[in-house]
């Protein structure tokens, strides 16, 4: 059987929380600043404005960092760090 995308996320949620022992309303807050960041990145390509991205960006590693993770640009979406290694942010599809 396979899981529609909203299920699929729902599980890689779930999972997320349980591994990393997370509260699921913190992981949630943490995507959604992430998602606002990415959809402010992609409006301000054009612009050449990266202000508001910028400040996206930082409240989304404050918030990685209160969590215990660092946080990696490698592309729009954030990587997440915890000792030396990369752990995957769940995103929805």
């Amino acid at each position: 059987m396979r899981l529609n995308s909203r299920l699929t996320f729902a599980v890689k949620f779930a999972n997320f929380c349980w591994n990393h022992q997370i509260a699921p309303k913190l992981l949630a807050e943490l995507i959604e600043v992430a998602e606002r960041s990415t959809r402010a990145y992609v409006r301000e390509l054009d612009a050449q404005d990266g202000n508001k991205t910028a400040k996206l960006q930082a409240e989304v590693e404050r918030r990685a960092g209160e969590l215990g993770f660092g946080v990696e640009w490698n592309s729009c979406w954030p990587t997440l760090t915890r000792n030396g290694q990369d752990v995957y942010l769940p995103e929805p599809s």
